[in-house]
């Protein structure tokens, strides 16, 4: 090595560079099958170093790359594939270098690996290899609550004319997700509107989602609905927003997502429990005597009754469509705490029996 080096620095002829590089190359790969890293980077770079722009230097940083993401050192790793990037624009090197480390890193840190998907999504030539990084991007930034990063990847790769129906409508889903988080209500209608527009083209479950979303925002209006004076007018108003959305509900569950009827039930149970409790805090008439109001309140209760019955059976239900899929999620866990409220004497124990389960 002392002897290529000495002929590399004072000639001017490119084979002493070239042998330097390799011969380096060759000793990095010994340290790096004896298990020592640290020391195998340093030849790499030192590889990279001898002759830059030459393969064994292209090599050399793939393999640096590497090391850096079996020892996690995510923020070295990123510089390897920059000077990549800068060194060899034609490698596809880097990009498969951040694919690598965004799997790596993506259940314990979504975030880092949206980020990673997003580089590498720029800087190769592939156009089909960059639609897919954009989009696992997209879908990581949305999941995680970043939505503006997630709004303008999924527009980007909407742009692209020849999207499958089936991609198409789940980009236009998650960006109707994400206009009705951040506010843009008409926006978030504007997109799922265009998806439904998509009907008999794609697949059940995202028909069956994005009509989960539509009765979601629907029921904002009737959660803020309030039993005032005169009763009988408000009571027609809310009774009607009630029936459409156990009507939009119902029309969800026939799809049968088994992922989403856990979601669907537990819905279901609450503008039912909702209704209940409109009823029972319903505005008073101000004219009545004591044993008249007493009189109006014990016909309220009576009159609620039955949906709240009618609420536990929903929230039953979620918990069944929950455990068919022998898996626990958070409407489960939700629709419990609710029949724990409503029935304790029933379902305490149950409930302790199954949180001690999944535990």
């Amino acid at each position: 090595e002392e002897v290529y080096q000495k002929l590399a620095e004072g000639s001017s002829d490119p084979a002493f560079r070239e042998a330097l590089a390799q011969l380096r190359y060759t000793m990095a790969e010994g340290r790096l099958k004896a298990g020592r890293n640290k020391e195998a980077a340093i030849k790499f770079n030192q590889s990279f170093a001898a002759f830059p722009g030459f393969k064994t230097g292209e090599a050399a940083l793939i393999k640096l790359g590497h090391i850096y993401l079996q020892d996690k050192e995510t923020d070295n790793l990123e510089e390897t594939v920059r000077r990549l990037v800068k060194e060899y624009p034609g490698s596809d090197g880097a990009m498969r270098l951040l694919v690598e480390a965004g799997r790596a890193v993506e259940k314990e840190v979504p975030l880092k690996a949206a980020g990673l998907y997003e580089y590498a999504s720029s800087i190769t030539a592939n156009g089909e290899d960059s639609l897919r990084l954009i989009f696992a991007a997209a879908i990581l930034y949305h999941e995680n609550g970043s939505y503006a990063q997630a709004e303008g990847l999924l527009k980007r790769y909407m742009r692209n004319k020849w999207l499958a129906p089936g991609d198409e409508a789940e980009a236009l889903y998650r960006l109707g997700d994400i206009q009705f988080k951040t506010g843009r209500k008409e926006e978030g209608i504007k997109a799922l509107e265009s998806l439904m527009g998509l009907k008999g083209k794609i697949d059940g479950m995202i028909m069956a989602k994005t009509k989960l979303l539509l009765a979601g925002e629907r029921q904002k209006v009737y959660l803020e609905t309030k039993l005032a004076q005169p009763f009988e007018k408000t009571l027609k108003k809310k009774t009607k927003l009630l029936n459409n959305l156990l009507e939009d509900y119902s029309d969800v569950a026939r799809y049968g997502v088994p992922d989403i009827l856990p979601e669907v039930y537990f819905q279901i149970g609450g503008v039912l429990e909702n209704f209940r409790d409109s009823l029972l805090e319903a505005e008073r008439p101000g004219n009545l005597t004591d044993e008249e109001m007493k009189e109006y309140t014990f016909l309220l209760e009576e009159r609620a009754y039955p949906y709240e019955e009618q609420a536990v059976n929903a929230y039953e239900k979620s918990l069944a469509a929950g455990r068919e899929q022998m898996a626990g999620n958070e409407w489960m866990e939700k629709s419990l705490e609710r029949l724990v409220f409503l029935r304790p004497a029933l379902y305490k124990k149950k409930g302790a029996g199954e949180k001690e389960m999944r535990e």
